[in-house]
Protein backbone atom coordinates (compact mmCIF):
# COMPACT_ATOMS: atom_id res chain seq x y z
CA UNK A 1 0.00 0.00 0.00
CA UNK A 2 1.24 3.47 -0.90
CA UNK A 3 1.53 5.88 2.03
CA UNK A 4 2.81 8.95 0.17
CA UNK A 5 2.55 9.69 -3.55
CA UNK A 6 4.13 12.61 -5.34
CA UNK A 7 2.58 13.45 -8.71
CA UNK A 8 4.49 15.91 -10.91
CA UNK A 9 5.61 18.02 -7.95
CA UNK A 10 7.51 21.21 -8.72
CA UNK A 11 8.57 24.11 -6.53
CA UNK A 12 9.80 27.45 -7.85
CA UNK A 13 10.48 30.15 -5.27
CA UNK A 14 9.44 33.69 -6.13
CA UNK A 15 12.98 35.03 -6.43
CA UNK A 16 14.40 31.98 -8.25
CA UNK A 17 15.01 31.45 -11.95
CA UNK A 18 15.03 27.66 -11.75
CA UNK A 19 12.90 25.14 -9.92
CA UNK A 20 14.15 23.82 -6.58
CA UNK A 21 12.06 20.68 -7.21
CA UNK A 22 11.35 19.87 -10.85
CA UNK A 23 8.50 17.52 -11.84
CA UNK A 24 9.03 14.81 -9.21
CA UNK A 25 6.77 11.75 -9.27
CA UNK A 26 7.35 8.82 -6.94
CA UNK A 27 5.60 6.58 -4.44
CA UNK A 28 6.63 5.72 -0.88
CA UNK A 29 5.23 2.41 0.28
CA UNK A 30 3.64 2.11 3.71
CA UNK A 31 6.15 1.03 6.36
CA UNK A 32 9.20 1.70 4.18
CA UNK A 33 12.30 3.71 5.05
CA UNK A 34 13.05 5.99 2.11
CA UNK A 35 16.09 8.28 2.09
CA UNK A 36 16.36 11.44 0.00
CA UNK A 37 20.03 11.76 -0.97
CA UNK A 38 21.95 14.26 -3.01
CA UNK A 39 24.29 17.26 -2.89
CA UNK A 40 23.39 20.53 -1.18
CA UNK A 41 20.75 22.45 -3.10
CA UNK A 42 19.42 19.42 -4.96
CA UNK A 43 15.86 19.89 -3.60
CA UNK A 44 15.65 17.04 -1.10
CA UNK A 45 14.70 19.16 1.94
CA UNK A 46 12.24 21.21 -0.09
CA UNK A 47 10.55 18.00 -1.26
CA UNK A 48 10.37 16.71 2.30
CA UNK A 49 8.88 19.95 3.66
CA UNK A 50 6.12 19.91 1.10
CA UNK A 51 4.73 16.74 2.71
CA UNK A 52 3.80 18.58 5.92
CA UNK A 53 3.13 21.78 3.96
CA UNK A 54 5.91 23.85 5.43
CA UNK A 55 6.34 24.64 1.74
CA UNK A 56 3.54 24.54 -0.81
CA UNK A 57 4.24 23.09 -4.26
CA UNK A 58 4.06 25.39 -7.26
CA UNK A 59 2.41 22.57 -9.19
CA UNK A 60 1.50 18.93 -8.78
CA UNK A 61 -0.22 16.98 -6.01
CA UNK A 62 0.93 15.06 -2.92
CA UNK A 63 -1.30 12.29 -1.62
CA UNK A 64 -1.19 10.69 1.83
CA UNK A 65 -3.08 7.41 2.08
CA UNK A 66 -4.79 8.34 -1.17
CA UNK A 67 -5.99 11.78 -0.02
CA UNK A 68 -4.76 15.07 -1.49
CA UNK A 69 -3.00 16.71 1.47
CA UNK A 70 -4.30 20.15 0.44
CA UNK A 71 -7.80 18.88 1.19
CA UNK A 72 -6.85 18.07 4.79
CA UNK A 73 -6.98 20.64 7.59
CA UNK A 74 -3.38 21.67 8.20
CA UNK A 75 -3.53 20.77 11.91
CA UNK A 76 -4.99 17.34 11.10
CA UNK A 77 -2.29 16.69 8.50
CA UNK A 78 0.55 17.60 10.84
CA UNK A 79 -0.84 15.48 13.67
CA UNK A 80 -0.50 12.48 11.35
CA UNK A 81 3.18 13.26 10.82
CA UNK A 82 6.18 13.11 13.14
CA UNK A 83 8.84 15.70 12.28
CA UNK A 84 12.49 15.54 13.39
CA UNK A 85 15.09 18.13 12.43
CA UNK A 86 18.82 18.57 12.97
CA UNK A 87 18.39 21.40 15.50
CA UNK A 88 16.04 19.24 17.63
CA UNK A 89 14.01 22.26 18.81
CA UNK A 90 13.23 21.09 22.34
CA UNK A 91 11.52 23.67 24.54
CA UNK A 92 14.23 24.68 27.04
CA UNK A 93 11.79 25.61 29.83
CA UNK A 94 10.03 22.24 29.70
CA UNK A 95 11.16 18.95 31.20
CA UNK A 96 11.85 15.94 29.01
CA UNK A 97 8.45 14.52 29.89
CA UNK A 98 6.67 17.77 29.01
CA UNK A 99 8.54 18.03 25.71
CA UNK A 100 7.48 14.53 24.69
CA UNK A 101 3.90 15.17 25.81
CA UNK A 102 3.32 18.27 23.64
CA UNK A 103 1.33 16.60 20.85
CA UNK A 104 -0.60 14.12 23.02
CA UNK A 105 -1.73 17.06 25.18
CA UNK A 106 -2.79 19.02 22.09
CA UNK A 107 -4.95 16.14 20.87
CA UNK A 108 -6.55 15.71 24.27
CA UNK A 109 -5.07 12.50 25.69
CA UNK A 110 -5.78 11.77 29.35
CA UNK A 111 -2.87 12.51 31.70
CA UNK A 112 -2.43 8.88 32.75
CA UNK A 113 -2.14 7.80 29.12
CA UNK A 114 0.36 10.58 28.44
CA UNK A 115 2.55 9.59 31.39
CA UNK A 116 2.51 5.96 30.29
CA UNK A 117 3.43 6.94 26.72
CA UNK A 118 6.31 9.14 27.91
CA UNK A 119 7.80 6.30 29.94
CA UNK A 120 7.26 3.84 27.10
CA UNK A 121 9.09 6.07 24.62
CA UNK A 122 11.96 6.86 26.96
CA UNK A 123 12.52 3.14 27.44
CA UNK A 124 12.29 2.61 23.68
CA UNK A 125 15.09 5.12 23.03
CA UNK A 126 17.26 3.63 25.79
CA UNK A 127 16.86 6.43 28.34
CA UNK A 128 15.72 5.38 31.81
CA UNK A 129 12.39 7.13 32.59
CA UNK A 130 13.19 7.53 36.29
CA UNK A 131 16.48 9.23 35.45
CA UNK A 132 15.46 11.43 32.51
CA UNK A 133 11.75 12.22 32.85
CA UNK A 134 12.24 15.38 34.94
CA UNK A 135 15.45 16.66 33.39
CA UNK A 136 15.63 19.75 31.20
CA UNK A 137 17.19 19.89 27.70
CA UNK A 138 20.24 21.81 28.97
CA UNK A 139 21.04 18.83 31.21
CA UNK A 140 21.28 16.46 28.23
CA UNK A 141 24.04 15.71 25.74
CA UNK A 142 23.49 16.38 22.05
CA UNK A 143 22.81 12.73 21.36
CA UNK A 144 20.32 12.53 24.23
CA UNK A 145 18.53 15.67 23.01
CA UNK A 146 18.18 14.11 19.56
CA UNK A 147 16.72 10.97 21.12
CA UNK A 148 14.14 13.11 22.95
CA UNK A 149 13.33 14.88 19.69
CA UNK A 150 12.69 11.49 18.11
CA UNK A 151 10.52 10.42 21.06
CA UNK A 152 8.51 13.63 20.80
CA UNK A 153 7.89 13.00 17.09
CA UNK A 154 6.69 9.46 17.90
CA UNK A 155 4.55 10.47 20.88
CA UNK A 156 1.12 10.48 19.20
CA UNK A 157 2.01 7.39 17.14
CA UNK A 158 2.00 9.03 13.68
CA UNK A 159 2.03 6.80 10.63
CA UNK A 160 4.55 8.99 8.78
CA UNK A 161 7.88 10.34 10.00
CA UNK A 162 9.75 13.17 8.25
CA UNK A 163 13.40 13.45 9.29
CA UNK A 164 15.58 16.27 7.98
CA UNK A 165 19.26 15.45 8.58
CA UNK A 166 18.41 14.56 12.19
CA UNK A 167 21.89 13.26 13.03
CA UNK A 168 23.87 15.85 11.10
CA UNK A 169 25.05 17.81 14.16
CA UNK A 170 25.98 14.73 16.21
CA UNK A 171 29.56 13.46 16.62
CA UNK A 172 30.54 10.32 14.71
CA UNK A 173 30.30 7.87 17.63
CA UNK A 174 26.85 9.04 18.76
CA UNK A 175 25.71 9.31 15.16
CA UNK A 176 26.49 5.64 14.54
CA UNK A 177 24.70 4.68 17.75
CA UNK A 178 21.63 6.72 16.76
CA UNK A 179 21.59 5.11 13.33
CA UNK A 180 21.60 1.69 14.98
CA UNK A 181 18.75 2.72 17.27
CA UNK A 182 16.84 4.09 14.29
CA UNK A 183 17.08 0.72 12.55
CA UNK A 184 15.93 -1.04 15.73
CA UNK A 185 12.97 1.31 16.10
CA UNK A 186 11.96 0.84 12.47
CA UNK A 187 12.05 -2.95 12.78
CA UNK A 188 9.81 -2.63 15.82
CA UNK A 189 7.43 0.15 14.74
CA UNK A 190 7.28 -0.09 10.91
CA UNK A 191 6.72 3.61 10.33
CA UNK A 192 6.71 5.20 6.88
CA UNK A 193 9.87 7.30 6.98
CA UNK A 194 11.19 10.00 4.65
CA UNK A 195 14.75 10.82 5.74
CA UNK A 196 16.95 13.54 4.25
CA UNK A 197 20.73 13.21 4.36
CA UNK A 198 23.78 14.13 2.31
CA UNK A 199 25.78 11.33 3.98
CA UNK A 200 26.07 8.40 1.56
CA UNK A 201 27.06 5.82 4.18
CA UNK A 202 24.11 6.84 6.36
CA UNK A 203 21.74 6.48 3.42
CA UNK A 204 23.08 3.05 2.48
CA UNK A 205 22.88 1.85 6.07
CA UNK A 206 19.34 3.00 6.82
CA UNK A 207 17.32 2.93 3.62
CA UNK A 208 15.00 0.38 2.12
CA UNK A 209 15.07 2.58 -0.97
CA UNK A 210 17.01 5.74 -1.86
CA UNK A 211 15.88 8.69 -3.95
CA UNK A 212 18.94 10.16 -5.66
CA UNK A 213 18.31 13.83 -6.51
CA UNK A 214 20.25 16.35 -8.54
CA UNK A 215 19.18 19.86 -9.57
CA UNK A 216 15.63 19.28 -8.36
CA UNK A 217 15.04 16.06 -10.28
CA UNK A 218 14.97 12.40 -9.31
CA UNK A 219 17.91 10.72 -11.02
CA UNK A 220 17.30 7.21 -9.67
CA UNK A 221 15.00 5.59 -7.08
CA UNK A 222 15.98 2.10 -6.01
CA UNK A 223 17.19 -0.12 -3.15
CA UNK A 224 20.81 0.49 -2.05
CA UNK A 225 22.29 -2.61 -3.65
CA UNK A 226 20.63 -1.89 -6.97
CA UNK A 227 22.08 1.62 -6.91
CA UNK A 228 25.55 0.22 -6.25
CA UNK A 229 25.39 -2.54 -8.88
CA UNK A 230 23.39 -0.72 -11.55
CA UNK A 231 23.79 3.07 -11.17
CA UNK A 232 21.64 4.95 -13.68
CA UNK A 233 24.46 7.24 -14.81
CA UNK A 234 27.89 8.57 -13.95
CA UNK A 235 26.45 11.07 -11.44
CA UNK A 236 24.98 8.24 -9.34
CA UNK A 237 28.10 6.12 -9.73
CA UNK A 238 30.32 8.97 -8.57
CA UNK A 239 28.03 10.10 -5.72
CA UNK A 240 27.87 6.59 -4.23
CA UNK A 241 31.40 5.58 -5.20
CA UNK A 242 29.58 2.53 -6.52
CA UNK A 243 32.72 0.70 -7.63
CA UNK A 244 34.01 0.55 -4.04
CA UNK A 245 34.10 -3.16 -3.21
CA UNK A 246 34.08 -2.55 0.55
CA UNK A 247 30.98 -0.37 0.24
CA UNK A 248 29.21 -3.17 -1.60
CA UNK A 249 30.13 -5.63 1.16
CA UNK A 250 28.54 -3.31 3.74
CA UNK A 251 25.18 -3.99 2.04
CA UNK A 252 25.37 -7.77 2.37
CA UNK A 253 24.51 -9.74 5.52
CA UNK A 254 26.65 -12.58 6.82
CA UNK A 255 23.62 -14.89 6.84
CA UNK A 256 23.12 -14.58 3.08
CA UNK A 257 26.52 -16.06 2.18
CA UNK A 258 27.45 -18.30 5.13
CA UNK A 259 28.20 -22.00 4.66
CA UNK A 260 27.15 -24.97 6.76
CA UNK A 261 29.00 -25.55 10.02
CA UNK A 262 32.10 -27.71 9.53
CA UNK A 263 32.08 -31.19 10.97
CA UNK A 264 33.94 -31.84 14.20
CA UNK A 265 34.88 -29.58 17.08
CA UNK A 266 35.37 -25.84 16.57
CA UNK A 267 38.17 -24.24 18.54
CA UNK A 268 37.19 -21.91 21.37
CA UNK A 269 39.25 -19.02 19.97
CA UNK A 270 37.45 -18.92 16.60
CA UNK A 271 35.86 -15.48 16.09
CA UNK A 272 32.09 -15.13 16.25
CA UNK A 273 29.82 -13.10 13.98
CA UNK A 274 26.10 -12.49 14.12
CA UNK A 275 23.75 -13.58 11.34
CA UNK A 276 22.78 -9.92 10.69
CA UNK A 277 26.31 -8.48 10.69
CA UNK A 278 27.39 -7.06 7.35
CA UNK A 279 30.31 -8.45 5.37
CA UNK A 280 32.31 -5.26 5.81
CA UNK A 281 32.42 -5.96 9.55
CA UNK A 282 33.09 -9.63 8.87
CA UNK A 283 36.03 -8.77 6.64
CA UNK A 284 37.56 -6.62 9.40
CA UNK A 285 37.36 -9.58 11.77
CA UNK A 286 38.63 -12.15 9.31
CA UNK A 287 41.62 -10.20 8.01
CA UNK A 288 43.33 -10.64 11.36
CA UNK A 289 46.41 -12.90 11.18
CA UNK A 290 45.71 -16.62 11.46
CA UNK A 291 41.93 -16.37 11.01
CA UNK A 292 40.47 -18.81 8.51
CA UNK A 293 36.81 -18.49 9.31
CA UNK A 294 34.19 -17.48 11.84
CA UNK A 295 31.18 -19.07 13.52
CA UNK A 296 27.86 -17.42 12.70
CA UNK A 297 25.30 -17.04 15.50
CA UNK A 298 21.58 -16.37 15.31
CA UNK A 299 19.68 -15.89 18.56
CA UNK A 300 22.71 -17.28 20.39
CA UNK A 301 22.77 -20.52 18.40
CA UNK A 302 25.50 -21.62 15.97
CA UNK A 303 23.88 -21.60 12.54
CA UNK A 304 26.73 -21.42 10.06
CA UNK A 305 30.32 -20.82 9.09
CA UNK A 306 31.83 -17.90 7.19
CA UNK A 307 35.12 -18.32 5.37
CA UNK A 308 37.31 -15.62 3.90
CA UNK A 309 36.68 -17.21 0.49
CA UNK A 310 32.91 -16.69 0.91
CA UNK A 311 33.49 -13.01 1.66
CA UNK A 312 35.82 -12.60 -1.32
CA UNK A 313 33.33 -14.15 -3.75
CA UNK A 314 30.23 -12.34 -2.40
CA UNK A 315 28.71 -9.47 -4.30
CA UNK A 316 25.95 -6.98 -3.70
CA UNK A 317 23.91 -8.80 -6.36
CA UNK A 318 23.13 -11.50 -3.79
CA UNK A 319 21.28 -8.93 -1.69
CA UNK A 320 19.33 -7.76 -4.74
CA UNK A 321 18.30 -11.35 -5.50
CA UNK A 322 17.41 -12.00 -1.82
Amino acid sequence: MTAIRFEHISKIYDDAEEASVDDVSLEVEQGSFVVLLGPSGCGKTTLLKMVNRLHEPSSGTIYMDGVDIRKMALTDLRRKIGYVIQQVGLFPHMTVAKNIAVVPELVGWEQKRIESRVDELLSLISLDPETYRDRYPAQLSGGQQQRIGLARALAADPGVMLMDEPFGAIDAINREALQGEMLFLQQKLHKTILFVTHDVDEALKLADKIVIMDEGRVVQYAPPCELLTAPANEFVRSLLNADDRIRQLSMLKVGTVMDALPEGEIADDVPVLNHDDNLRKALTVMLQPGIGGAVVLQDGEKVGWLSIQSVQSAGCSEAVQA
